[in-house]
């Protein structure tokens, strides 16, 4: 688990957009998952797993201020989709995206981002992204096409942005 902590702080600063609740969220994530280690059979993926239980920790902080009425949940994927994107990228591709490439990936809904993410860029198997996000393989698939094809669109109308 301990080499794929990276993975967890971008996916919860993807999510969160805050550096200080993506800490949070990466070390409740790694405190639920240190907990659970018992459980984790032979053979599992833990970057994959490990993944999941951020997110579902994400989704548990979120219903969690649902519930105390401080951050409503559309409100809070809204946040999601509004924050900068800079930091969850590998330094690779923050100096390989410009501009034009942030701001297309900022307006995709954030479930569409995540699962690009997750697999252009952490480099997940579908499979994998499917596990980590408890969602079937086909909808990673759906959310992938939707994705790189809002992107394409978004990039073709700001043709001087990206070299063909």
């Amino acid at each position: 688990i301990l080499p794929h902590l990276d993975v967890a702080y971008r996916m919860g600063l993807a999510l969160s957009r805050d550096p200080d609740r993506a800490e949070d969220l990466a070390q409740e994530a790694l405190l639920k998952a240190l907990r659970s280690l018992d459980g984790l059979r032979p053979g599992t993926n833990a970057r994959s797993w490990l993944a999941r239980v951020v997110h579902t920790t994400w989704l548990d902080q979120v219903r969690k201020d649902q519930r105390r009425a401080e951050e409503p949940w559309e409100e809070g994927l809204d946040q999601v989709a509004d924050g900068d994107e800079e930091a969850w990228q590998p330094e690779l591709m923050r100096r390989a995206l410009n501009d034009c490439w942030e701001e297309g990936l900022a307006l995709l809904p954030a479930e569409w981002r995540t699962t690009l993410m997750l697999v252009e860029v952490e480099g997940f198997a579908y499979e994998e992204a499917a596990e980590a996000m408890d969602i079937p393989v086909g909808t990673v698939r759906s959310r992938l096409h939707r994705a790189r094809g809002r992107l394409h669109r978004f990039l073709e109308e700001r043709r001087g942005c990206v070299e063909s």
